[in-house]
This record gives C-alpha cells, sequence and structure tokens, in this order.
C-alpha cells in the first residue's frame, strides 16, 4: 500500500477492500470480487458416546416409533373384539405384543390370529418392524465406531449459544461494521469483540478450542483447504455458512492513474466471463488436494512406524456404554419399582381391611395359563 501512495508502482494486487478512504489515497479499479465477512470457529467435539444407541434414527423417527407403540396396541385389541383367541382382547397383551415386533421378538404361533382383520395389522405390524430393526442394526455399528460431530456454528444466533468467545483483528475497522447495525443479535456481537493482534494471533486463539475469529471468507476458507484437512477431507477448523458485510476488491494504483480505464475494460470482460470465481474455486481446490497428499503421506509413514495401528478394532466398554447405562437404568427402575410393591403390601397388611372384628375378605382368582413369548 505504502509504495502504491508513493507511486513506487503502477498497480498492485492483494486483499483491497473499495472503501471511501482508501480512494483518498489511492485510485481503484472496479470490482473484480465480492467477498463476505465469516467467523472460523473449532469443529465442535462429537457428541457424548453414550448417546450412540439413538444416533441411528433421528428426533422425528423416534417419536413415530414412540406413536407406533402407542397408538398400535389399541388397534390389536379393537380388532380382536372379532377374534376366537381371548388373548388379542387384552390391551396389556396388544403393548407387549408391539412392544415384542419392534425388538425382533414376536410372539410364537401359539397365537397366531384367525380373523382377518386381525392378521392383516399382526402383518403389518411385522413388516414395519422388520424393516425398522434391520435399519437400525446395520447403523448400529457404524455409529457406535465413529463419533457423531455435533452442529457445528453457522450462524450468529448459533455463535451467541455456542459458549465461545469471538473477535476480530485490532486493526481495519472490523469491528465497527457490526457496532453500526441497528439489528440487536449483530449489536450482540459487537458487545462482545476481543481484539487481537493479526491473524496468526486470531487462528492460534481458534486452535486453542474456544474462540472464533472474523476475517474474509474466501481467505479462511483457503487456510482450512491447505493447512486444516486431513487425507479423508475432514476438516479440524469450520467455517461459518452464514457470512455478512459483503465487501468489494478491487485493483490498486497510484493516484490520476493512467492504467485505471484500461484495467476497468479488461477487469469487465474477465468478471462478466466467470473467470475470477473459476480461478478462486481452482485454487481452493489445488490447496485442498496438495494437503490431502500431505496428510496421506504423514498417515503412511505413521502406519509403517506402528503396524497394528491399521488392525480391525474391537467394540470396547466405551465403544458400548450406552447399552450399558440403558442396562443399568432398566436395574435400577426395576429395583425402584420393587420397593414401591414391597411398601404397599406392607401398608395394606397392616391396615384393616373392616370396622371392628369384621374383616373383609378378597379372593383372587389367578388367570389361565399365558402362552409365554418364543
Amino acid at each position: 500500500m505504502g509504495e502504491t501512495i508513493r507511486g513506487d508502482t503502477d498497480i498492485s494486487f492483494a486483499n483491497y477492500f473499495i472503501t471511501a478512504d482508501r480512494l483518498k489515497i489511492i485510485d481503484m479499479t472496479r470490482f473484480y470480487y465480492i467477498d463476505y465477512t465469516c467467523f472460523i470457529t473449532p469443529m465442535p467435539k462429537p457428541l457424548p458416546q453414550y448417546t450412540a444407541v439413538a444416533w441411528p434414527f433421528k428426533l422425528n423417527v423416534w417419536i413415530a416409533v414412540l406413536l407406533m407403540l402407542i397408538l398400535l396396541p389399541p388397534v390389536v385389541r379393537l380388532t380382536g373384539n372379532v377374534e376366537p383367541i381371548k388373548w388379542y382382547r387384552s390391551l396389556n397383551n396388544g403393548y407387549w405384543y408391539i412392544l415384542g415386533v419392534v425388538l425382533n421378538r414376536p410372539p410364537s404361533l401359539q397365537i397366531e390370529p384367525v380373523s382377518s382383520s386381525v392378521r392383516i395389522v399382526v402383518l403389518f405390524s411385522w413388516i414395519g418392524g422388520f424393516i425398522l430393526v434391520v435399519i437400525y442394526q446395520s447403523s448400529l455399528i457404524a455409529f457406535l465406531l465413529v463419533p457423531l460431530p455435533a452442529q457445528p456454528v453457522n450462524t450468529l444466533e448459533d455463535l451467541l449459544e455456542s459458549g465461545l468467545h469471538w473477535g476480530v483483528r485490532d486493526s481495519g475497522g472490523w469491528g465497527e461494521w457490526f457496532s453500526n447495525s441497528i439489528d440487536p443479535t449483530s449489536r450482540k456481537i459487537a458487545e462482545g469483540f476481543e481484539f487481537v493482534r493479526g491473524i496468526d494471533g486470531g487462528i492460534s486463539r481458534v486452535l486453542e478450542g474456544n474462540f472464533a475469529f472474523m476475517n474474509s471468507g474466501t481467505f479462511l476458507r483457503y487456510l482450512v483447504s491447505s493447512n486444516f484437512t486431513n487425507e479423508y477431507g475432514q476438516t479440524t477448523l469450520h467455517v461459518t455458512r452464514e457470512c455478512f458485510v459483503p465487501f468489494r476488491i478491487g485493483l490498486g494504483m497510484p493516484r490520476f492513474s493512467v492504467y485505471t480505464k484500461k484495467f476497468n475494460a479488461v477487469i469487465s470482460r474477465v468478471v462478466e466471463a466467470g473467470m475470477v470465481s473459476h480461478w478462486f474455486q481452482n485454487l481452493l481446490d489445488k490447496a485442498e488436494k496438495k494437503q490431502r497428499e500431505k496428510s496421506r503421506k504423514k498417515q503412511e509413514q505413521t502406519k509403517m512406524q506402528d503396524p497394528f495401528s491399521s488392525t480391525p478394532k474391537s467394540l470396547s466398554l466405551y465403544h458400548m456404554q450406552g447399552a450399558f447405562i440403558l442396562l443399568v437404568a432398566g436395574w435400577v427402575l426395576s429395583a425402584l419399582v420393587y420397593l414401591w410393591e414391597i411398601l404397599l403390601w406392607y401398608m395394606c397388611r397392616c391396615e384393616p381391611a373392616g370396622i371392628g372384628n369384621n374383616v373383609t375378605m378378597v379372593s383372587i382368582k389367578r388367570p389361565g395359563k399365558i402362552p409365554s413369548y418364543g
């Protein structure tokens, strides 16, 4: 910039934003690219491993399964009115039946329905339960071995809720773009700005894991592609999808330069042909390809030094903690219900059933044999 102001160079190329202050000291060509301001953040840590048993299905699928468990048993009970086998006329049996179907443990053939309506309900329940079980089982192992990443920061609202600190360089007037905004979210962002010394200072804070740094979106994407991408294309840093504050970029020239109009004509043709966007994309692709190749070679060297690192991994207690937590939770719930039943039995035994010497006799009729699940 200094050489351009003094006239030592005829043209200078850099990430020059076309601003009113800059146009007072140098000439600038028409813009050849429009960039936006983005935040770069650390990739979020994976979700807790004990939640892996729920990852194969999204929340709306689990809600649909729960609704099926709630709504299908009354349907079985309703159609059981025309069923000769009395087992289907119990709502309690209906709930256990549908639960067994979903868990791929349907009842034995001893209670095979006779009526067509019950058979249709049972048939489609088996088909739906079979599909759910197969999809869940086929996906569960993959989710147990590969942790599911949390949702990264993509909007200003996400940034405010993430618990991260955020900041920008201490020069260039970056923070003023937010402080002058009438948007309340942008004002909150402006109030929380922490200023760092240069880009290196901001990126080092981001690598510590608790900071979001704001800068040119194109530059940040190039930085991630060329330095923080592994051989599989996975990145350790994340550039937010929501960007803001558009600014125009042009070439710098000394004041009253005779080349400004000529360069404006050439830049117009290049921009209209889509060459600038094409060049930028090629630059990002080449940088990412080079970094992935570098990471791949480094990984191969690690495997040569430790040949056992590539052997298949068995599922450990860490991977299975979700299943064991469910098991222990079931034991605890069963113990609590058992204690509650003992307490009720003791209270009913000690409390008189009648007045004076009158005692109310209660007879309990044992139900007939109920077929067990096969």
